[in-house]
Formats: structure tokens, sequence, C-alpha cells
């Protein structure tokens, strides 16, 4: 299987009895409500060019590390109508406990609240959804895979042009 065809599984992939506040590489997927293409625009194959709104999104996103303890930012992309990242949780170092520390869906909670204000405070309109429900997830376990989920991320603009016969428009 190649390593698109991994990645595009719908749905979370939840591990039963996994703690989610556990230290570890985490894929996630955030995708905006309708697939409405409300954060940017794909330019040249490569290069998304990010709207008011994907500006927004994406400074937010790289905020986490700082409102919340233990996380950080490996490699993101804000698409048109989503938004992929892989995040990692540094918790439960020494002896802190993981109480100390935000769970993979309290991070991913306060990224889609925080950025859905902002965007909806832009838009001068309130309380319009601007994702969807819930997120999809993934436990990244291996350096192999976090390879396979970076190269991912990094060629999503161009299968975003591809699925849509070469076209940059939405």
């Amino acid at each position: 299987m190649n390593a698109d065809a991994r990645f595009q599984r719908p749905g979370s992939l939840r591990l039963s009895g996994y703690d989610y506040r556990s230290r570890g590489a985490y894929y996630v997927t955030v995708c905006c409500h309708e697939r409405r293409h409300l954060l940017s625009r794909i330019v040249d194959c490569v290069e998304p060019v990010l709207t008011p709104f994907g500006a927004i999104a994406r400074d937010t996103l790289l905020e986490l590390p700082d409102r919340y303890r233990g996380v950080q930012l490996d490699e993101w992309i804000v698409m048109p109508d989503h938004i992929h990242a892989i995040l990692w949780l540094r918790s439960g170092v020494g002896d802190e406990s993981l109480q100390n520390f935000a769970s993979l869906s309290e991070v991913v909670r306060g990224f889609k609240t925080d950025s859905a204000k902002r965007i909806n405070k832009a838009r001068g309109i309130r309380g319009s959804p601007v994702y969807q429900r819930g997120f999809f997830d993934r436990v990244i376990r291996d350096e192999r895979e976090l390879g396979e989920v970076r190269v991912y991320i990094r060629r999503n603009p161009q299968r975003w042009v591809e699925r849509r016969g070469g076209s940059l428009l939405p």
C-alpha cells in the first residue's frame, strides 16, 4: 500500500484503551464545515495561498505550543477545505502527572474553537460553523510512519490539483 492510501481513510482510528495524553506524535485532520473552500487556494500545484480566514487558522495553529503545555507542532498545511498537522505531545516527563497536560482532543478542540471565533468575527457573523464536527486522527507509531505522514502533508497541494483534473479552481 502506498503512503497516500494509508492516510486517506475516513474517520477516527482511535486505539482502544490508548491514553491520548501520552507522549508521541499524532496526525490530525480538521475539515471545514460542508467542505467549504474557506482557508486557501492552491497555486502552481505546490503552494496554498491563504485567505484571510486561512491566515487566522494558521496563526491559531502556530499558537498551540504557547497555549498548551507540552505541545509541539511538526509538519502542517492549510488547504482550501481542511488542515493537516502533526502534533507532538511531550507530556509526562519525569515525575509530572499526565493530568497536568492537555489531551489531543482538548488541543484540537481549543484550536477549532479559537480559530472559528476569530474567523467568524472577521466574517462579521456569530456562531456560524467553520469546521465539521470532530476531527480525524492517527497515532504515529514509528519513524517510518512519521516520515510517510510528513511526505503526505507536503504533497497535499499536488494531489489536490490532480484530483481535480489539473484545475486549480475549487
